[in-house]
């Protein structure tokens, strides 16, 4: 079975919250993060292992690698 590829929009503390709960899931890898502050973004990424930064929401859903998003804003 292949693991839903989960993008989460925002990067403050929700999505922390979310981004831990995620980790505890084995069928489920959080592959990407998006956020209006890039550097607040990237700090995130780097914080929970996730490899795809994006600069805008929208970027983030025309990406064919995410199969859901999480609001966390």
């Amino acid at each position: 079975m292949s693991k839903l590829r989960l993008g989460i929009v925002g990067s403050g503390m929700i999505a922390c919250v979310i981004a831990n709960a995620v980790k505890q899931v084995e069928s489920i890898e959080l592959i990407a993060v998006a956020s209006r502050r890039p550097i607040s973004a990237k700090t995130f990424a780097d914080e929970h292992g996730i490899h795809q930064v994006f600069d805008t929401w929208q970027e983030m859903l025309a990406s064919e690698a995410i199969d859901a998003v999480y609001v966390a804003t």
